[in-house]
């Protein structure tokens, strides 16, 4: 990341969003060493089960980078659990986001997960 300007776009993307959706229960900027830079909101998970929540978000976007030339790299990944929906996108080479949705209905998380990925993309052009 270029320094502390992006930093702080994302930073505000995620506040936005975490103050702005209700359904987002947690939310989290994290880099390529998983340290995480920034996180919003609380998941009811022992630290071990959170870093492998963490370990999988990374793979998912490594995997994601290497989609397939003829495709283009995917601009996010989310899967259902439950009653929860995991996000994940890349942020830069260096750093992902992990939003965890709480499904309330359909439409509602559909439109979130579209937020997110807007919010971020928008994030990503200002880096």
């Amino acid at each position: 990341m270029k320094g502390t300007s992006d930093s702080s776009y994302i930073r505000q993307a995620i506040e936005e969003l975490f103050r702005t959706h209700e359904e987002i229960v947690y939310i989290a900027a994290v880099n390529d060493k998983l340290d995480i830079s920034i996180q919003k909101g609380l998941l009811n998970l022992h630290p071990s089960e959170l870093h492998i929540l963490h370990v999988q978000a990374a793979l998912l976007v490594s995997m994601s980078s290497v989609w397939s030339e003829s495709l283009g790299p995917l601009a996010y990944i989310s899967a259902s659990f439950g009653s929860v929906e995991v996000v994940v996108m890349a942020i830069s080479s260096k750093m992902h986001l992990v939003a965890v949705i709480s499904h309330r209905g359909a439409s509602e998380s559909e439109d979130t997960r579209e937020s997110i990925v807007k919010q971020f993309k928008s994030v990503l052009l200002h880096m």
